[in-house]
């Protein structure tokens, strides 16, 4: 378990960068204070708060991170600069742990196995790491005193005080935590001796001492007082509205956070398996159980339930708690064999749940293995163009590509970025959440002269400003859309892409009908791929521009969706390719495609549906029947007219002519082109006279002349193969029909 545990945490370590955007302006930040030898006292990196007022409260990480970067190879120095950090958070819980158990290396195994669990959703390379480090190193350390009553253990939590508060505002759990414990010591000594008999000894006085010292170690930093109340500042008033919207600082769901017991999220089941083994030690044993115990338990339990970010920092805290409050409980426990039996079942249980999750090709972190960004997480295209063309202006941008935009393009200066609310205000941040409002956005505009926009693909306002005669979209890529206002930028402006709208979804781009239109904005997306943009939704959307320019274009169309497969390979383009190759009458590639889109969706129905015509129009007609029968179980009641037409002529054609007059009826119920119509009656006549019902046969021979009358010669004809085939009662009552009469048969009659 040990060695799965050290492996996980280098696997977790081992991801390209996808959790999180603030990395980006930290990066730039930690750049320009290791330039200037300073920190930043005012905001350098946006226009719409340059020069405000900025307490840095992550400097420290920001350097730090700055300089594995920039010395350890990119973003492998932050990968191990991740694994390093975390590494020692558990090196410091196995020496905690150790000394409070008493050596039970079983246990200690065992409790490292479910924090991590409950908190490796958070542990990626930001800021909030170092919360983790420090608090296990304060918690080792007054582990130590406890055990060996030398004061150096003590005193070496100053300098570390110091240098947390420079590193991470958290810095306030430091003093929360020897506060406690000074706190804990002279409650323990009085529940002791009594009022009475209490006398100050150094079991007090240091404690207490470093207590008082540990606010002034804390104003080692260079800005002060700000610094240190700078947590209470960020949960002021002005700021609430703010972080309600920031989802690590919501709220968590209290029935979900107490009452949730399945074993998936994991990160949820070992809160869980944590709170409730620790209280029920504090109460159990509560004579036994230190008063600083109760102290931790009760602060980190409430930060846990007042926002999701703590959560899994609660187990950190939560660990040692439980083995504070399992003294005096572990004697009688080890007298059975059966405890440590389940203790180890559990660790085991979860080690093979983190196992598949980080080591299964369908987990959470291997498909993401690797070394610098994920593909289609960052607008690198659209950014990548901004860089090429020099575009410099006012530019409004999505709250989440601030950070990149600030560490890829510091050239052009951001409308907003992950330092809300620490540098943006409140009301700033309000206005700005307002802007798909298309009132709000006109206001916006007007009030901070914005002429470019970076936002979502599929956001609301990016289709607003597509109607909107003065904006025009210059490039995207699999995340983003430019808009330049015309008059800004006249010479870079046009409404080809518009035309083919790229605000749509992903699965599926309205192209316009109208050749020529179309043409134009296929010349638009090869300019804008040539530029250098290396994003897979242009490729896509140029392949569906060719697929339905016609047949001479089928080819292109198939490489542009492979190469956009190559960048990013997801269900629908596969899908695009397979449609596009059918087309090109390269039958045994498309269905290939149409396999590869399933396999990555299941549940993508159209997928299926395609892959069931490919099979049939290839003659492979079982294939066809199995797979659309999967694809109505999918589809239910919205399945459409082409499922029920071709499934029903496979089943014709593989001999299920009973399934086939099923299928083949609910097709024409949908169906409303005439012709189309009386094809599907005929076929649905031809399976009933397989069947030897030729009544119930006659009767949709006569609907399909109803509808099409031309069939009169179709049905000469199959009563003709009727009679070489033997079949002669059939011909005979297919001619019986009054409309297949000659004059001269009908006249006698």
């Amino acid at each position: 378990m040990l060695a799965f545990l050290a492996l996980f945490i280098l696997v977790a370590a081992y991801q390209k960068q996808q959790w999180d955007s603030d990395i980006f302006w930290a990066l730039k930040s930690g750049e320009w204070i290791v330039t200037h030898l300073n920190v930043p006292h005012v905001d350098p990196f946006s226009y719409t708060f340059g020069g405000k007022p900025w307490v840095d409260f992550t400097w420290g990480f920001q350097v730090l991170a700055y300089l594995a970067y920039t010395f350890l190879g990119g973003w492998a120095g932050l990968s191990v600069l991740q694994a390093l950090l975390v590494l020692l958070t558990f090196v410091f819980l196995y020496v905690t742990l150790g000394v409070l158990l008493h050596g039970r290396f079983w246990l200690r195994i065992s409790l490292l196995v479910v924090v991590y669990g409950a908190s490796h959703g958070r542990l990626f390379i930001r800021p909030h790491l170092f919360e983790f480090f420090f608090v296990s190193l304060f918690i080792m350390l007054l582990a130590l005193y406890e055990k060996r009553e030398k004061p150096l253990y003590l005193f070496l939590i100053l300098p570390v005080e110091a240098l947390w508060v420079n590193i991470h505002s958290s810095a306030i759990l430091g003093l929360f935590i020897i506060g406690t414990y000074a706190a804990g010591r002279l409650i323990d000594e009085v529940r002791l001796r009594g009022f009475k008999n209490f006398d100050l000894d150094r079991k007090v006085i240091i404690p207490g001492l470093v207590a008082l010292l540990a606010p002034v170690a804390a104003l080692i930093n260079p800005y002060g007082p700000k610094l240190v109340i700078f947590p209470f500042i960020h949960h002021g008033v002005d700021n609430k509205d703010a972080i309600r919207h920031i989802a690590e600082w919501m709220r968590p769901e209290f029935r979900e956070l107490f009452f949730y017991f399945y074993p998936w999220p994991i990160e949820h089941f070992g809160f869980v398996a944590l709170f409730f083994a620790a209280l029920a030690c504090l109460v159990l044993n509560a004579r036994n159980t230190k008063s600083w115990a109760y102290m931790l338990f009760a602060g980190s339990l409430y930060m846990a339930v007042s926002h999701v970010r703590w959560v899994p920092l609660f187990s950190v805290f939560a660990a040692p708690v439980l083995a504070m409050g399992l003294k005096g409980v572990l004697e009688r426990l080890e007298e059975r064999s059966w405890p440590k039996a389940a203790v180890i079942v559990f660790a085991v249980f979860l080690t093979a749940i983190l196992a598949s999750k980080h080591l299964s090709p369908s987990g959470a972190f291997v498909p993401n293995m690797g070394l610098g960004l994920k593909e289609g997480k960052f607008p690198e295209g659209t950014v990548a163009y901004m860089k090429k063309e020099g575009l410099r202006g006012n530019l409004y941008n999505e709250y989440v590509f601030g950070g990149y935009l600030i560490y890829e393009l510091p050239e052009v200066k951001v409308f907003i970025d992950g330092r809300t609310p620490t540098v943006y205000s409140s009301y700033f941040f309000w206005t700005s959440r307002l802007a798909e409002d298309h009132g709000k956005w006109k206001r916006l505009e007007e009030e901070h002269k914005i002429d470019m926009v970076l936002v979502k693909l599929e956001s609301d306002l990016c289709s607003k400003l597509r109607e909107d005669k003065d904006w025009a979209p210059v490039s995207f890529d699999d995340v983003a859309i430019l808009y330049l206002k015309k008059d800004r930028f006249p010479s870079k402006t046009s409404a080809a892409l518009s035309a083919l709208n790229p605000c749509s979804s992903a699965k599926k781009f309205e192209l316009p009908d109208d050749r020529e239109t179309l043409k134009k904005g296929v010349q638009e997306l090869e300019r804008l791929i040539s530029s250098g943009n290396a994003s897979a939704r242009p490729k896509r959307l140029l392949g569906l521009a060719y697929t339905k320019l016609g047949r001479e274009y089928y080819e292109r169309a198939a490489g542009e969706f492979k190469k956009a497969i190559a960048i990013n390979e997801d269900a629908f383009t596969w899908y695009d390719l397979g449609i596009a190759l059918g087309k090109d009458k390269k039958r045994e590639e498309a269905i290939a495609a149409f396999k590869k889109a399933i396999a990555i969706d299941k549940g993508f129905k159209v997928a299926w549906l395609a892959l069931g015509a490919a099979h049939h129009d290839n003659g492979a007609h079982e294939e066809a029947v199995s797979v659309l029968t999967k694809y109505l179980e999918l589809a239910d009641d919205k399945a459409e007219e082409l499922a029920y037409a071709t499934l029903g002529d496979s089943c014709f054609q593989t001999g299920e002519f009973e399934k086939a007059a099923v299928y083949l009826k609910r097709a024409a119920f949908l169906a409303d082109d005439k012709k189309e119509l009386a094809g599907l009656y005929y076929k649905i006549g031809n399976s009933f006279f397989e069947l030897a019902e030729y009544d119930e046969g006659l009767s949709w021979y006569v609907s399909a002349l109803s509808v099409g009358p031309d069939y009169a010669n179709v049905l000469r004809e199959l009563a003709a193969g009727f009679e070489r085939r033997g079949r002669k009662e059939a011909a005979s009552r297919i001619l019986s029909m009054e409309v297949l009469k000659t004059p001269s048969q009908s006249a006698a009659k």
